[in-house]
């Protein structure tokens, strides 16, 4: 890894001063109550600091998302890579999806406050490996080659919003379940 000049760093520590800062008043005071001059204020930083790395409230968040979508990624990455079976690495892409939500809820509670995506903010890639590991169960016999992958993609990912948002049942127990119906269906 490329060791970065005291200025980078400076760089850095302050543009996450400032994600910190504004995602904490935002949950605290409530985004519309929280002004650009509280999050610099509270990052210990001058007002004209937040534009140089963020144009509004709103790319704060954008740009929190997209560092924890990053992560998740290399995670997604690393499991689709594993020796496991393919219905393992659907368990622990769940897993994982679930546990990025829980350290971060108060982060993807304020997604209210951005205008819909009109695609997913991580891009196509986490369908790749979705219909990757999809298709590695149809090499090995796992799984039933009659259904399309995207269809599944859609059920796997419905069924993976559905668990994060319950709270009927603990999300591991629940992700569980939701996954033995998607791969084994209720028919008896």
């Amino acid at each position: 890894m490329e060791k970065l000049n005291r200025r980078e760093r400076k760089k850095i520590l302050a543009q996450q001063a400032l994600t910190e800062a504004a995602i904490r008043l935002f949950s605290e005071k409530g985004f519309s109550q929280t002004s650009i001059s509280d999050i610099t204020n509270e990052a210990d930083l001058a007002t004209g600091t937040f534009y140089n790395y963020f144009q509004s409230k709103e790319d704060v968040i954008r740009y929190a998302i997209s560092v924890k979508i990053e992560e998740a990624g290399e995670v997604l990455r690393e499991i689709k890579n594993s020796d496991d079976s393919p219905s393992n690495k659907l368990f622990m892409i769940s897993k994982s999806a679930g546990q990025l939500m829980n350290r971060n809820i108060s982060l993807f509670k304020l997604l209210a406050h951005l205008p819909p995506m009109t695609s997913p903010p991580h891009g196509s890639e986490f369908k790749d490996i979705l219909t990757s590991i999809i298709e590695e169960g149809w090499r090995r016999g796992d799984y039933k080659k009659d259904l399309p992958a995207p269809i599944i993609c859609e059920a796997f990912m419905a069924m993976l919003q559905s668990a994060m948002m319950s709270r009927s049942i603990p999300f591991e127990e629940n992700i569980k379940l939701k996954l033995t119906i998607l791969l084994e269906g209720i028919s008896t």
